[in-house]
């Protein structure tokens, strides 16, 4: 998957705990691809994400925290396992080049990739526990 671009807004969160933060104003990403293609993606106020999951040992390596772009690739990310608009593979897949595109090396982009590729299974799966269903829609451009 190619992207040339991506617009959003800056996402702005509160933290709810050690592990969640909760969006307090609603997020806008635009990611457009080649042709003419893409998508629009809107994720209202109350979305719950935890980022980058897994363990914060991952820090050094593929940081939980970073600029605003890789927040937004970490937040769209959950939105997409949230309401499985699209396969798991191609929310993986989009993750990993929103990472890039924000800037992130393609070596540690590839290992988030991988990351949830081996373990992202159980929260593809999980119920909507945090009520963030209702709270995500995509248009495909």
């Amino acid at each position: 998957m190619t992207i040339t671009s991506i617009a959003f807004n800056a996402p702005e969160l509160t933290p709810m705990c050690k592990k969640f933060w909760r969006l307090t104003k609603p997020l806008r990403a635009t990611i457009n691809m080649p042709a003419g293609k893409g998508y629009r993606i809107a994720i209202d106020e109350g979305f719950l994400t935890d980022l980058r999951s897994g363990s914060d040992l991952l820090n050094p390596i593929v940081p939980k925290w970073g600029d605003w772009g890789t927040c937004v690739a970490y937040i769209v990310h959950d939105a997409l396992y949230t309401r499985h608009f699209m396969s798991r593979q191609l929310a993986d897949e989009l993750l990993r080049d929103m990472l890039v595109e924000a800037g992130m090396g393609k070596f540690k982009a590839a290992l988030a990739y991988r990351a949830v590729r081996m373990f992202g299974g159980r929260a593809w799966n999980a119920s909507d526990e945090h009520g963030n269903k209702d709270k995500v829609f995509l248009e495909v451009i």
